[in-house]
């Protein structure tokens, strides 16, 4: 329900919609910054759900960095020491994974459209909006 192409066709049937999804940390100096830099190179497009693909690349390389090896083995513990700071997405801390290889710090937004837009109303902290609920009755 965020993706441009749905606000676009589906309009004012979404407004006041919310969703629970991975959401990039807009009020980071870090994620603003890269998604100027996104926008540039996609033709103004924003950074939405899917941009988490951006952390996944940073651990990516972190990982091989502090590897300094291609060998299966050691890859795996670099990956299980992984401690990366500020993500690009919401995040309640560093990049950190369990012994199950699940992202301890994972978090999501609660996204609602408002004025056809897709705007972070929880957590509070990082809330572009207020949310509206319950749903206007129009």
């Amino acid at each position: 329900m965020t993706q441009p192409r749905q606000l676009e066709i589906l309009k004012e049937n979404l407004e006041h919609v919310m969703a629970s999804v991975p959401w990039p940390n807009v009020k980071s100096a870090r994620t603003q910054k890269v998604g100027e830099e996104y926008a540039r190179r996609t033709s103004g497009k924003g950074m939405d759900e899917t941009s988490f693909s951006y952390d996944g690349i940073q651990v990516i390389a972190d990982t091989f960095e502090r590897a300094r090896s291609t060998d299966s083995d050691a890859l795996v513990d670099a990956l299980r020491k992984t401690n990366l700071g500020e993500p690009i997405m919401l995040s309640a801390g560093p990049i950190r994974f369990s012994e199950s290889g699940e992202n301890v710090n994972a978090t999501t937004a609660m996204v609602q459209i408002l004025k056809n837009k897709p705007l972070v109303v929880w957590p509070k902290e990082s809330a572009q909006a207020a949310p509206v609920f319950p749903r206007p009755k129009v």
